[in-house]
This record gives structure tokens, C-alpha cells and sequence, in this order.
């Protein structure tokens, strides 16, 4: 087992580094107007060579939110990220947050997946009303 091959690597990420790289490349040839306000929603979803039975996306919601939005929005997006962080009181809602965005960075994670975001706001509200609970119990 030579884990040090990049191939090997790729396999062990289910082909999320070859997505990336892909990725990348087709970002390098973005004209001006397509870094500073993207590709437009679904651009985000290529063939490959690694999933050849349909477009994927790739598996990361930052490069997806920076494919399809462009640079203005991604930045925007991570103020606001920066801003909702600074609001939480607890380590409990913060540790709960920062698992969302590394969820986003290694996979689709909860950014851009509705029905697991549901979820989440669902523990960000239980989480923040346990101390108010707990205080009128």
C-alpha cells in the first residue's frame, strides 16, 4: 500500500482530487467577467473521466459557490460566514458551525444541501434555546 501515489490518494477520496484539479484548470481559463460574477447555477457540474455516468459537481461548496458566483459573491459569502460565527455565544454553536464549513470543504456539505441544512438550523436553535431552558427550569 504506497499511499504517497497520487492515484492512490485519488481513490481514497472517492476522485475529489481529480475533481479539484479538474476544477481548477477550467477556473485558470475564466475570462474577467467570469471570475468577478461566475458561471451561473449548475455551471458548476462537469463529465469527467472519473464519474462517467453523469455530471457531478465538485464536491466542495466553496469552489462551487466561487464557480457559480464568481468572486464578489465568495467573498461576500465568507463575511457573512465570519459575521454568523462571531454571533454565536457558546463553543457548543461554534464547534457545530465550524463542522458545517469543513463538511463544505471535503464534500457537499450543508451549505448548499437544503434538507441537511435543515437540520442544522434545527440543532442552532435547540442548542441556543437549551441555556433558556435550563435557566426558566
Amino acid at each position: 500500500f504506497d499511499i504517497v501515489l497520487i492515484d492512490k490518494i485519488d481513490l481514497l477520496s472517492s476522485g475529489r482530487l481529480s475533481m479539484f484539479d479538474e476544477k481548477f484548470s477550467l477556473i485558470d481559463n475564466f475570462t474577467i467577467i467570469e471570475i468577478l460574477i461566475g458561471k451561473g447555477f449548475g455551471s458548476d457540474l462537469i463529465l469527467t473521466d472519473v464519474w462517467w455516468w453523469g455530471s457531478k459537481g465538485s464536491h466542495n461548496d466553496f469552489i462551487t459557490i466561487f464557480f457559480e458566483n464568481g468572486i464578489l459573491f465568495f467573498i461576500l459569502f465568507v463575511i457573512t460566514l465570519k459575521k454568523i460565527y462571531s454571533l454565536f455565544e457558546t463553543n457548543l454553536t461554534k464547534i457545530f458551525f465550524l463542522t458545517i464549513i469543513f463538511t463544505s470543504l471535503i464534500s457537499n456539505g450543508f451549505i448548499v444541501r437544503p434538507m441537511a441544512m435543515y437540520v442544522m438550523v434545527l440543532v442552532f436553535l435547540i442548542a441556543n434555546n437549551y441555556k433558556k431552558i435550563n435557566r426558566n427550569a
